[in-house]
């Protein structure tokens, strides 16, 4: 069987798909294998060829011949919408979103779990079981969270992420994670993941205000930029936070606490209007 994950296109691997099932039986072809997935077979050449792009009805059809299982539909479904994406920033969400698929297959949360993204504190409670053996001492818990919560607060958090089995109690009676990694599905509500934005960039102008210098690294720069610089400048910020990523993924190091990393770059004086 082929491996999706190895695609970053999805004409490659349909390309390579309909190889290896000609292969298997000489009596395919792409025609029948058009054919198969309700697709006029002139179309599907078309979209192989990279005339046409495949729509999201045929793609689900092709999934369905192919017998993907979940993951890879969505794993599928992820290298069409980076095919079809327009702007620079779309573009980048969409491959960035392949690399982690990639490399970790990262747990994607999906719009049931859209919960987790309305409290800040719920990510970081979530990344404290990362380093601390957490039982029942929500007191203890709520006072490692700055700024603190208070004990109620990170009861309801832990009891919210063990319904999303986001975390789970194993038979020792720790939280522990379900997964390493996850990341938001495409089809939580963006506002709420704005919402969740807005809330931890609250948390730096409180960590300006009363944390000292030497327990954070905050600092701005205002330049002047053509377009194509603050494609640039956008696209290094993406790679930055793969980076950061990778730096977390591989830290075998004891975990001294959850920190938060944010990236901003937004005009503050437009001379003519952009898109990234």
């Amino acid at each position: 069987m082929i491996d999706i994950y190895k695609y970053d296109n999805y004409r490659c691997f349909l390309k390579c798909y309909i190889r290896y099932l000609t292969r298997l039986n000489p009596q395919l072809s792409q025609r029948s294998i058009a054919l198969n997935a309700g697709i006029h077979p002139s179309l599907f050449n078309k979209i192989i060829n990279g005339t046409r792009n495949l729509s999201f009805e045929h793609a689900m059809r092709l999934a369905v011949c192919m017998k993907l299982n979940k993951p890879q539909r969505d794993y599928f479904e992820l290298l069409i919408r980076y095919n079809h994406a327009k702007s620079c920033t779309e573009k980048a969400l969409y491959h960035d979103k392949i690399l982690y698929k990639k490399r970790r297959k990262i747990k994607t949360l999906k719009k049931s779990q859209s919960a987790f993204y309305t409290k800040w504190y719920f990510s970081v409670i979530r990344e404290l079981l990362n380093g601390i053996d957490f039982k029942d001492d929500f007191k203890s818990l709520s006072e490692l969270i700055l700024p603190n919560i208070t004990p109620d607060e990170a009861k309801a958090a832990i009891n919210l992420l063990e319904s999303l089995s986001i975390i789970m109690k194993n038979e020792a009676g720790s939280y522990v994670l379900n997964d390493k990694f996850v990341m938001p599905e495409s089809d939580i509500p963006i506002s709420l993941l704005h919402n969740y934005q807005l809330q931890m960039m609250s948390l730096a102008i409180n960590a300006l205000k009363k944390m000292s210098k030497e327990t954070r690294e905050i600092s701005t720069v205002t330049v002047s930029l053509s377009e194509d610089g603050f494609k640039r400048v956008c696209k290094k910020m993406i790679n930055t936070r793969r980076d950061i990523l990778e730096i977390a993924r591989d830290d075998s190091g004891k975990i001294a606490g959850v920190f938060q990393i944010n990236f901003q770059a937004f005009p503050v004086a437009l001379i003519r209007k952009i898109k990234i």
